[in-house]
């Protein structure tokens, strides 16, 4: 025998020693963990949804995500049932719905409509224009994860509960003096969900899982995992599988036909992944590999999971005071209740962060973007399809991404979209319009279907889908100055404007989308009829003003000379019609100053050009006026309703300078628009309807923070000139508190860190009780100059004087510039002249 080396049977005696100690402190360890659980206590943490029962509705869940993989989680004590998402999992494969008469039947159409006979020209749009079949792939549902705890329906001290400072869930209940406790992730790290469950005595931990989906439910896969697959049915569907792994410390885990059970433990752990045949070719061998291919403990997956959330989460920071006990005590729905009566400046934060919460749940880098419910869905077929909206919601779900800081990793989905919806567009264009570029209707999924959607004349003809999409993607450059992105993602800026030299037409004297509609929106015509086909709508208008100038921009920062196409698009820039009045002193919708069939339509698209685009701002305060008598109109005759609407006229009302209207929204949306038991937008008849919490989450970081505006780069204090895109070099105006609501100052005053401007700025605000300005930095990322101006002065006259160090003082102050520069700026006290 070797020196140092025992014989195999000692060794073996050893290993088995070691492993026995292994075993036995692994044994202790979960046993004083048992006897450790403690009430969740959330009354203590400001940033927790929290509940007293169970929900009895899907909307009533609490909703965990990694962008990828998606549950919702009504808690349930002795029964669990969990809806599982995968964001890939729609109700089939590519379409081909481009309707062959479409080209042959545009010139009669366009005809139609520039006569003034709109009603045959919708009636020919709905025969020959829309889609075959008329709908784009709906997202799915990947079916049910059944837990059945094997103890006492009779529960005590119920409390379930969403953590949004570290995307965590839990519930906590006792039954017969034994304290139960389950916390639920979506890791991304991991690329896996997972349950852990807990019990305030050794051994109790018993309970049975199996998955369904219709009358589909899993079968066993070894002695600790079941797993469940088909697909979604109808012609030409998508196939998924979803598994579930238990692992167990202590008792004992088994399978059961179709159900793992784990009978007697200290503790468990619940592991869940879902692929579908979008991403791999076999999902059920993929599902299980992962599955066995788990060897870090729950405690790791948790740290990187919490530690990777918050990476992103706390870019930004922010608080509106202090809540008071009696506040704090109650429940998040019955806080929400008491709303109205007394501000709750806590809550309103906690609704702003759940709206990043949400966006960071549901769209990270590799996955899709956010749909219209984010990635949860409990249904086969969802309302509106929970597809991609794309004239308006889609764009509202990522708007406060770049003000609140979740640019990097976050956005990218949203650009990867853009390049499949390009592609698929450019055969739309050619075969429906015989032009080049690309183009896309109000709707496409997961495979960018750019044809005609839903067969509803009010949104189905109407192509500016991609032109709004891309305007994105220079917001992008404006925020981070990356140029190698916007190179990498140019062409469909390009695309998208070469697809209008082929497609505007002349009306009047200008160039014109035709045929078009204000999105959703219908009119009186002339003749009596109601209408929603025409041409040139000012939504139009603003838009394509506004993707002209960033195209021309954008060669101009990537060098890049087309002489003939800048000529182009020029021109065509400059025979767009004007913004111009209606006659209620507002901004017309239609070419044509038509009367409105619904005075209180939930969209506001004449207005897209005060938000979230920047053609309409105080310096032209024609416009200006125009645009609020627009809003204040809709309003008036019952517009604005809870939801995205609502979401909508918060942000237009930060741009206004109404912190009224801001305030007053978070009140509206969170009483009137989502579950209070969730603090999910209802948008009805939608059980969800997620771009409302991300609109309410821009429009109450837009109160606090704005950098649409700019100066001319020849400004100087005493001659200021505002400018837009494509006039010349111009620079940054920074915004500070704009808009702030008294409400979330008169709690102790408050402040916002980590927010971003354009021009590559990060900027910390505080302001004290009186909602006045008590100090702000910014810091700049690029080394940009901009100006920087505390309230709603219009530019170039006199408001509240600041002081910036190194810079000067003040209503309007140029900032030193510089990377890495930082700009301290406070009151003056004594107002100043320019």
């Amino acid at each position: 025998m070797l020196a140092g080396h025992a014989s195999a049977p000692v060794a073996t005696t050893l290993r088995n020693m070691s492993l026995c100690r292994a075993l036995l402190l692994s044994s202790i360890i979960a046993i004083v963990r048992c006897l450790s659980i403690a009430p969740p206590n959330s009354t203590s943490n400001s940033f927790r949804l929290w509940q007293t029962s169970a929900g009895t509705q899907w909307n009533d869940c609490f909703l965990i995500g990694n962008g990828r993989l998606g549950a919702s989680i009504p808690g349930g004590a002795q029964n669990d049932s969990i809806w599982l998402n995968e964001d890939s999992f729609w109700n089939g494969m590519l379409q081909s719905r481009i309707n062959p008469n479409a080209l042959k039947t545009m010139p009669t159409i366009r005809s139609d409509i520039v006569n003034g006979n709109f009603l045959e020209a919708q009636s020919l749009a709905t025969a020959n224009y829309d889609g075959v079949p008329s709908s784009a792939r709906n997202y799915n549902s990947i079916g049910q994860l059944d837990l059945v705890m094997a103890h006492s329906s009779v529960v005590k001290d119920y409390e379930r509960w969403l953590d949004v400072s570290d995307a965590t869930s839990g519930v906590y209940y006792t039954v017969g003096g034994v304290s139960y406790s389950r916390e639920y992730i979506a890791s991304n790290p991991a690329n896996i969900m997972a349950i852990h469950i807990t019990a305030s005595q050794p051994g109790v931990v018993s309970f049975s899982s199996g998955l369904r989906r219709g009358s589909t439910v899993s079968t066993g896969s070894g002695n600790d995992t079941i797993i469940m697959t088909g697909d979604s049915g109808g012609t030409d569907p998508m196939k998924y599988a979803v598994g579930v792994r238990v692992i167990a410390s202590g008792g004992a885990v088994s399978v059961s036909e179709n159900r793992v059970q784990c009978v007697g433990a200290n503790e468990a752990w619940i592991y869940i992944t879902s692929w579908t045949n979008f991403r791999e070719f076999d999902q059920r061998s993929k599902v299980l590999s992962d599955l066995q291919a788990i060897t870090s403990s729950y405690a790791q997956i948790r740290s990187a999971h919490v530690s990777d959330y918050r990476a992103i989460y706390e870019r930004s920071k922010f608080n509106f005071g202090s809540s008071s006990s009696a506040q704090k005590s109650k429940s998040t729905s019955q806080r929400i209740m008491a709303m109205s009566q007394t501000y709750d400046p806590e809550l309103a934060v906690l609704f702003l962060q759940f709206g990043r919460y949400l966006l960071i749940a549901s769209s990270r880098t590799g996955t899709l973007p956010a749909n219209l419910q984010g990635i949860w869905n409990p249904d086969g077929k969802p309302m509106w399809g929970s597809r991609f909206t794309i004239n308006i919601n889609l764009q509202m779900n990522y708007w406060h991404a770049f003000v609140t800081n979740l640019i990097n990793d976050i956005y990218e989905p949203f650009f990867d979209l853009i390049n499949v919806v390009n592609t698929n567009g450019k055969t739309t264009a050619e075969k429906m319009f015989n032009a080049r570029g690309s183009c896309a209707h109000h709707n496409t999924d997961l495979w960018g279907d750019t044809a005609p959607q839903d067969n509803w004349q009010p949104a189905t003809t109407w192509t500016q889908g991609l032109a709004w999409l891309v305007m994105h993607t220079y917001e992008y450059y404006l925020y981070t100055g990356d140029v190698a992105f916007l190179r990498k993602n140019f062409q469909p800026i390009k695309d998208a404007a070469t697809f209008y030299i082929d497609f505007l037409t002349d009306y009047k004297g200008w160039k014109v989308t035709n045929p078009t509609t204000s999105p959703e929106n219908t009119f009186i015509s002339p003749n009596g009829s109601s209408a929603s086909v025409t041409c040139g709508s000012t939504f139009d208008n603003s838009l394509l003003s506004a993707l002209f100038g960033i195209v021309l921009e954008a060669q101009d920062i990537l060098n890049i000379t087309d002489v003939a196409f800048s000529a182009q698009i020029t021109v065509l820039r400059s025979k767009l019609a004007p913004l111009r009045p209606n006659r209620y002193g507002g901004i017309m919708e239609w070419i044509e100053d038509y009367t409105e069939a619904q005075p209180g339509m939930s969209h506001v698209s004449q207005l897209i050009g005060a938000y979230p685009l920047a053609q309409i701002t105080s310096a032209n305060q024609t416009a200006f006026k125009w645009a609020i008598s627009s809003l204040n109109r809709r309003l008036n005759n019952g517009g604005g309703e809870a939801g995205w609407p609502r979401a909508w006229v918060m942000a237009l009302g930060a741009r206004y300078f109404d912190s009224k209207l801001v305030s007053d929204g978070v009140t509206i949306q969170l009483q009137k628009g989502c579950r209070s038991t969730s603090m999910m937008n209802i948008g009805a008849p939608a059980q969800f309807q997620i771009d409302a919490n991300f609109g309410s989450s821009a429009g109450m970081a837009e109160a606090l923070l704005q950098s649409h505006e700019w100066l001319s780069a020849d400004s100087t204090v005493t001659r200021m000139k505002a400018a837009y895109y494509n006039e010349g070099s111009r620079i940054t105006l920074i915004r500070l508190l704009p808009a702030l609501p008294t409400a979330w100052a008169s709690n102790g005053g408050g402040y916002a860190k980590g927010l971003r401007a354009r021009a590559g700025f990060l900027v910390d605000i505080a302001w004290d009780s009186d909602a006045k300005l008590t100090t702000a930095n910014l810091t700049s990322l690029n080394g940009n100059p901009a100006w920087v101006t505390l309230g709603s002065s219009q530019i170039g006259q006199n408001g509240t004087s600041i002081d910036v160090n190194g810079s000067g003082s003040g209503t309007f102050v140029q900032l030193a510039g510089g990377k890495g520069t930082q700009s301290t700026i406070t009151l003056t006290w004594s107002v100043k002249s320019l």
